[in-house]
């Protein structure tokens, strides 16, 4: 959380949960992921550092690595058992969560300058993918000291139809089969696109999270892609600004199923703007994931200062996290 707080929680079912712990880092935790076995947490702070976390071990809090500026993700590489990190400070690292210490400087396995922000990132497999802040999108080989294979900027300048996204990059995530990702931005677009550029043709891209105005339906609201996340089925969900859930077929292209939007029940608009152009009663969606097994969908809704200072209603808009149990029509390929 923004707070500064990493919590872990046991499902037990019929709506039982318990808390298993917490911890917390001195300034906000942008990003988090476990490790292969399920065991431990690795968080990612505005405090410059990456860290390890057993919940079951609640004592243990130790550093994994650090940056020069705030970490903006965090990701663990189950073919390497490698935790990678993005930062602020313009690069990529790789750290061996074996070394993690409380005890001076841990030096990266690898390290990277990118010359732009980390904005996002995914890995699966041998494959690591980083979005930037001047919009590119570039893929690494973990295999080959993290070589860069791709780079979407370097495509567009050769090829002005190039699928990009030309908005900052909000998420990505890699397709169930390692063939290629997804990256969705705050410009209400997503775009897929395929490892193997011989098959560049399969690229698109595609509008979400968007709708007319109420009142003037010349005008179209366009919502920030929070994140991107996909299904073992293959399919994927996203979600935004306009606090909903939708999951998509990207083979078929086509969308599989919405999920009811989150709104504020009977807001009170105090931020003195009545512009009727601005939407404030939704809800952003602001995390989003699927358990390995596909059974459940976790997500998190709160105010993620879209809109700034002004319109911050902690009364009305109360950090929430749920846990969903999927259905066949959200994710059957066969039920459309």
């Amino acid at each position: 959380s923004w707070d500064g707080s990493i919590s872990a929680y046991e499902y037990f079912g019929n709506n039982q949960s318990r808390k298993l712990g917490e911890q917390r880092h001195p300034k906000p935790v942008l990003s988090c992921c476990y490790d292969a076995s399920g065991e431990n947490v690795f968080s990612a702070s505005c405090d410059n550092t990456i860290k390890l976390w057993c919940p079951r071990n609640n004592n243990q809090f130790t550093s994994v690595g650090q940056h020069q500026a705030p970490v903006r993700c965090v990701a663990y590489a189950d073919s390497m058992n490698l935790v990678l990190s993005g930062s602020w400070d313009r690069s990529i690292a790789i750290w061996d969560p074996r070394n993690a210490s409380d005890n001076g400087a841990i030096k990266p396995v690898h390290s990277v300058n990118l010359g732009h922000k980390v904005h996002a990132m995914a890995v699966k497999g041998n494959n690591l993918v980083v979005g930037l802040s001047d919009l590119d999108i570039k893929t690494f080989d973990l295999r080959n000291q993290a070589k860069e294979m791709f780079s979407t900027k370097q495509e567009a300048a050769r090829n002005d139809k190039a699928v990009a996204l030309k908005r900052q990059i909000r998420s990505l995530g890699i397709f169930t089969d390692n063939t290629g990702y997804v990256a969705a931005s705050v410009g209400g677009r997503v775009i897929i696109k395929h490892f193997n550029r011989n098959q560049s043709g399969k690229d698109f891209s595609y509008k979400c999270h968007r709708q007319s105005a109420e009142r003037e339906k010349s005008v179209q609201h366009v919502f920030a892609v929070n994140v991107c996340r996909f299904h073992p089925s293959g399919v994927f969900a996203t979600a935004g600004d306009d606090g909903e859930i939708v999951t998509w077929d990207k083979d078929g292209r086509a969308k599989m199923f919405t999920f009811q939007k989150m709104e504020i029940q009977n807001f009170r608009n105090n931020s003195g703007n009545f512009d009727s152009n601005i939407v404030l009663n939704k809800l952003p969606i602001v995390a989003l994931d699927y358990d390995p097994s596909g059974r459940f969908m976790l997500y998190a809704s709160s105010y993620n200062w879209n809109k700034g200072n002004a319109y911050n209603d902690p009364a009305q808009q109360q950090p929430h996290v749920y846990l969903h149990e999927v259905k066949p029509k959200e994710v059957d390929k066969n039920k459309k």
